[in-house]
């Protein structure tokens, strides 16, 4: 896993399918999240950025709540899913969630 900003997010996450994770420091979901995104992780490149760090990105994706993930394919936005419960989910129903 891979903290990225607003600048490189675009040249990390460019071949096959990632994860792209906004994440605020302090946010107890984001926290509890990560443990799982290790795991996903094994399977699909999960980068972070800090939210706070990306207020323009974050609007423009219309995130409105955090964690969020979004789900990329070579480069290209595929879907996005947010909010406090994607802290207590297992890395299966995120699969499941993002299709992944």
């Amino acid at each position: 896993m891979i903290e990225v900003t607003k600048d490189n997010y675009k040249d990390e996450i460019g071949g096959g399918q990632a994860v792209l994770n906004f994440f605020l420091e302090g946010c107890r979901p984001c926290e509890e999240l990560l443990k799982t995104l290790w795991e996903l992780d094994e399977i699909v490149n999960v980068y972070r950025i800090d939210v706070l760090e990306a207020l323009v990105l974050a609007r423009d994706f219309g995130i409105k709540e955090v964690p969020a993930l979004i789900l990329y394919e070579n480069g290209e936005y595929i879907r996005k899913i947010s909010g406090s419960k994607l802290g207590h989910l297992e890395k299966e129903a995120i699969i499941e969630k993002l299709e992944i």
